[in-house]
């Protein structure tokens, strides 16, 4: 950094490494998520937010730029969740185990499914997002996230 100053928060390596607040590594559709050819290199380095607003306000755009279409899905029971990007591509279709997060970043808007939808929290680009109004029969949330 200019004039020798550190960077505030953990050190490159250790941004986005054991990422899953549950505590389990993350799955293989996190670590593939971003192996698209569109994809950019680093789709896990995501900054605490306690790092970033500890950088003030350069670093609160920064992480503001770097949430730009991450989904975030925790499931505390197994559950179904198809994500489908702009050209209709997959991000995710397939089970979450109970306890796992996802991280899932690529072009909005997203077309989501998620069974089971009343045990899943869902997060994009920084915000929570309520599943209670799109769950339908059979606890089957359909919802388009832009």
């Amino acid at each position: 950094m200019p004039g020798g100053a550190s960077p505030a928060g953990p050190p490159p390596a250790a941004v986005g490494s054991g990422f899953s607040s549950a505590g389990t590594a993350p799955s293989k559709a996190a670590a593939s998520a971003g192996a698209g050819k569109d994809a950019p290199a680093a789709t896990l380095a995501t900054v605490a937010p306690a790092a970033a607003n500890a950088a003030g306000p350069a670093g609160t755009a920064a992480a503001a730029a770097d949430v730009k279409g991450v989904l975030h899905v925790k499931a505390a029971e197994d559950s179904w969740v198809e994500v489908r990007q702009a050209d209709g591509s997959a991000l995710h279709n397939g089970l979450v185990k109970g306890g796992a997060t996802l991280e899932l970043k690529g072009n909005p808007p997203y077309r989501v499914v998620v069974g089971n939808a009343s045990n899943v929290a869902l997060s994009f680009e920084g915000k929570t997002q309520d599943l209670t109004p799109h769950i339908r029969a059979n606890n089957i949330a359909r919802l388009q996230l832009r």
